[in-house]
């Protein structure tokens, strides 16, 4: 029986190995954007991804998805979705999350396996393994982010080796000490022509004993290479829309933002679901967490899985928060794709 499961175990492995190899042969012969997704839950998400990426992507494109899901079952949903999709795929083999995959001093700020940890290391492991690789413009793209209108990576990126979000201005310590870091949620890589791309690291951690959280290591990459060209990109925050009168209450939702909306930017297909997105206050309801947020113009919308793991809600019923929001947010991606999911 073991020498069976050596059998099948290395035939799965020549396998996957022979795939990457026609990969990198047709990639190179047809260059397309490599979409590189983490994916650790909410397999039906892949679906809708492919979906916008078909309906508003004027690149033609390739997605791979690898998968970090700690359950099985999760592992399985998410392969099945890949394989009806014609999506490559890629198990993430859990022990580098355990070695780990990149080094964290052990009395560090970030714990093992915590999902920024984990987060760190997917990406990592996805760009050392295939990123790197690739002949063209390789994106790294959020599991819960989503393209919602008419946009061309390349395009986006001519002129320029990479184009990101910079984090650090989301944090005060951050812009005090200088360190610029990137949002690995959407990252965009042209491997033809980024300088030292080999020592691009997306790690979290402390950096002059200020925390950072992840792809904050892109901070001495971008520090080391001044010659790469970066384009740095803005972000919206939905909770930054939100009327006098429902700050005060703290809401459930506010739907009297209209104006306030409309002059941001946003069309009104954006307007309603952002009135439909329940807000969460936060733990002492000082700060609100409206948990989307829009990137590049609004071509962008972020789910913000982190709500998931948000415990300290001034909303007793978090589950009940997290499936409400869960429910507009597939609503608005679905009538923005114009089709159903499956």
């Amino acid at each position: 029986m073991i020498y069976i499961q050596s059998i099948v175990r290395k035939s799965l492995f020549c396998v996957f190995v022979n795939s990457l190899m026609l990969y990198f042969y047709v990639s190179n012969l047809y260059p397309k954007i490599l979409i590189i997704i983490p994916a650790y839950n909410h397999p039906e998400f892949i679906s809708l991804q492919h979906k916008t990426f078909c309906k508003f992507l004027k690149d033609d494109f390739e997605m791979i998805i690898f998968d970090d899901a700690r359950a099985q079952k999760m592992s399985n949903q998410i392969k099945t979705s890949c394989k009806r999709l014609g999506i490559l795929y890629r198990k993430v083999p859990q022990k580098i999350h355990f070695q780990p995959y990149l080094h964290r001093p052990k009395d560090g700020p970030w714990p093992t396996n915590c999902p920024s940890a984990r987060n760190c290391n997917v990406v990592q492991f996805a760009l050392n393994q295939i990123g790197f690789k690739h002949n063209d413009i390789a994106v790294v793209f959020e599991s819960d982010l989503f393209l919602i209108s008419e946009f061309s990576f390349r395009e986006y990126l001519a002129g320029f080796d990479l184009a990101g979000f910079n984090r650090a201005v989301e944090y005060p310590e951050c812009v005090k000490e200088k360190i610029n870091f990137l949002w690995i949620g959407l990252m965009m890589l042209d491997m033809r022509v980024l300088p030292n791309k080999k020592t691009f690291n997306v790690n979290c951690g402390s950096i002059n004993n200020v925390k950072v959280d992840s792809g904050g290591f892109t901070h001495f990459y971008l520090k080391d290479n001044p010659e790469a060209k970066t384009n740095l990109f803005d972000k919206n925050y939905a909770e930054h829309f939100i009327c006098e009168n429902c700050k005060k209450e703290k809401s459930y939702r506010c739907k009297h933002n209209t104006n306030i909306l409309q002059d941001a930017g946003f069309d009104q297909k954006i307007i309603s679901f952002l009135q439909e997105v329940p807000i969460d206050w936060g733990s002492g309801g000082g700060k609100t967490r409206r948990n989307v947020e829009f990137f590049i113009d609004n071509h962008f919308v972020h789910f913000y899985g982190a709500s998931e793991y948000a415990k300290n809600s001034v909303y007793c019923d978090m589950k009940q928060f997290y499936c409400d929001k869960t429910k507009a947010f597939k609503g608005f991606i679905i009538k923005c794709s114009g089709s159903h999911l499956i």
